[in-house]
């Protein structure tokens, strides 16, 4: 009986997750959540599921290189740096590279 009800809890709320529109969804193109959350909606999405879709940091770095600071840029000896140290979907964005650099950089 409490599997049945775990099963009817957990299908509710994916329901409500899936049906709200929030700005990170428009901002995604309305895609769905799974799209990105490939181990659930409860999970984070890992910076693979950015990479399917805007490619790594070199492909990213060629069409943000029209900065004097390209944030793309090689991290080294920092490659442990992932999208989301900056980017962030579910709450501000931060500009990471100011921990380190002065960039004045407006993180999308």
């Amino acid at each position: 009986m409490y599997k049945i009800i775990s099963v009817i809890l957990l299908g509710a709320v994916t329901a409500v997750f899936a049906a709200v529109q929030t700005p990170e969804v428009n901002k995604h193109g309305g895609m769905d959540c799974a799209v990105c959350h490939t181990a659930g909606v409860e999970n984070p999405a890992p910076a693979e599921a950015c990479e399917d879709c805007h490619g790594g940091f070199a492909d990213v770095a060629e069409l943000t290189d029209m900065y004097e600071f390209n944030p793309h840029a090689p991290h080294e000896p920092y490659n442990e740096i992932s999208c989301t140290n900056c980017h962030a979907n579910h709450k501000e964005s931060v500009n990471y590279c100011d921990t380190c650099h002065d960039t004045g950089l407006k993180v999308p």
